[in-house]
């Protein structure tokens, strides 16, 4: 289980995501403090990790050709309302789940099967959204690998249209962190 804090900003056609974990806890051990952040500024994926006090560097875009953080993200794991709907029918069947009780009151439950075919067939059988009616974001994802592990993701308490000061996606380097840089080769 790890918890932390999502930012995503999308302006003049740019966008960055940072997501920093605070916390790990796996099996029946105590919850313990484990730092480390991810950040996406549409060019460069920065990975800061404060236990072995390592940062890497992955160039998944040209400069002049920046991408789009929810694009990046999809490609491991597609998410509803930031992937597009074409991709999603390509790669998912998907159906409506009714519900019945509290949730049926406040979310929208999807459920998406991978197809044969699917860039996702290999990571993933099934993944769940439950929607937010007021937000019409996701709330909650549950995804089961091929491996039959469950894996669950939760926004709690999202603050929509805040605006984010941008040093928020500023990647400062902690001393003593070794750096690791990984360029993207150029197309001939």
């Amino acid at each position: 289980l790890r918890k932390g804090v999502l930012y995503y900003q999308k302006t003049g056609g740019k966008s960055a995501l940072r997501i920093n974990f605070q916390t790990l806890k796996q099996d029946d051990e105590k919850e313990q403090k484990y730092i480390e952040q991810y950040i996406f500024d549409g060019v460069w994926l920065t990975h800061i990790d404060y236990q072995i006090k390592e940062v890497k560097r992955y160039q998944q875009a040209e400069p002049n050709e920046p991408m789009d953080a929810f694009e990046l993200a999809s490609r491991n794991f597609p998410i509803i309302g930031f992937s597009k709907i074409e991709d999603l029918k390509k790669e998912f069947e998907i159906k409506f789940v009714e519900q019945q009780g509290g949730d049926a009151e406040n979310f929208i439950r999807l459920h998406l099967k991978v197809k044969p075919d699917s860039v996702y067939k290999d990571d993933y059988t099934t993944i769940d959204f439950w929607i937010d009616k007021k937000l019409h974001l996701p709330a909650k994802i549950v995804a089961v690998s091929t491996e039959d592990d469950i894996y669950e993701i939760k926004f709690v308490k999202p603050r929509v249209n805040k605006k984010l000061d941008k040093k928020v996606f500023e990647v400062k380097v902690p001393r003593g962190f070794g750096v690791e840089v990984e360029k993207k080769a150029k197309a001939l």
